[in-house]
């Protein structure tokens, strides 16, 4: 028996798990002799199960596409052809707290970027979609080494999901940083369209 799940909120890590259990089908059959396996990254996650299950039916994402040797800085574009664009447009220090929040950053960024669609498709997502904030497509690390920290700050615009051909401009992302800092380290990872995983560094100049 084979099913797919798709789980929001899935962390970028492959994860497997191997669990023995039983299962009751429609028809009021009893299974108990299962392999269930869950595959996770950014935007979708693959859930199968069977007896004697083939490895093959387990999608495994390829990890090419990781150029090390790309460094972006503010106002560059990212490009992964046939895909999406993507520009860092500023990140700039706000004075703003969240009274409630659990963390007491030194230093909050609120990070501005904007996006283009140019072919990337998903059958879990209405379009592409960046998350810059740290528990989302990017982890980012202060000019000390330190990483930051997701923080639930006002921002003015967030990110939709863009079909293709279309643009999401001004989109916005609020970070938490532990020491006062003028550059931060952002790695963003995403999986494209045919499940391969793309990265890019990026030195941002914070304003």
């Amino acid at each position: 028996y084979y099913a797919e799940v798709a789980l929001t909120g899935a962390t970028p890590d492959m994860i497997f798990y191997d669990l023995w259990s039983g299962i009751e089908l429609e028809d009021g059959t009893i299974i108990d002799d299962i392999e269930m396996e869950f595959v996770t990254h950014p935007s979708q996650a693959l859930f199968s199960f069977g007896p004697d299950m083939p490895k093959e039916t387990i999608m495994e994402p390829s990890l090419s596409g990781i150029n090390d040797d790309e460094t972006l800085n503010v106002g560059d574009t990212w490009t992964v052809d046939g895909q999406w664009k993507l520009t860092i447009d500023s990140v700039t220090t706000t004075s703003d707290r969240n009274q409630f929040a659990d963390v007491k950053p030194q230093q909050v960024v609120i990070v501005t970027y904007s996006y283009e669609n140019l072919g990337y498709e998903s059958d879990f997502m209405d379009g592409l979609y960046f998350d810059l904030s740290q528990n989302g497509d990017a982890s980012v690390v202060d000019s000390t080494g330190e990483m930051a920290v997701s923080y639930p700050g006002d921002i003015s615009k967030y990110p939709q999901e863009t079909p293709v051909g279309a643009k999401c401009t001004g989109a916005q992302a609020c970070i938490g940083l532990m020491n006062t800092s003028d550059t931060i380290t952002m790695t963003i990872k995403k999986y494209d369209g045919n499940s391969n995983s793309q990265s890019v560094k990026c030195n941002l100049k914070v304003d």
